[in-house]
């Protein structure tokens, strides 16, 4: 589970503060990031 600030913009888009380094990995993963209180 990745943890971090959570910044929830308009519509259904929510985006988790972390780091830019950790961003790219987590798509280069292909991992699905899942935010807390979000199914």
């Amino acid at each position: 589970i990745t943890q971090g600030a959570q910044v929830v913009l308009g519509g259904n888009d929510s985006y988790i503060a972390m780091c830019h380094k950790c961003y790219i990995r987590g798509i280069r993963e292909h991992r699905v990031i899942r935010l807390h209180g979000h199914n």
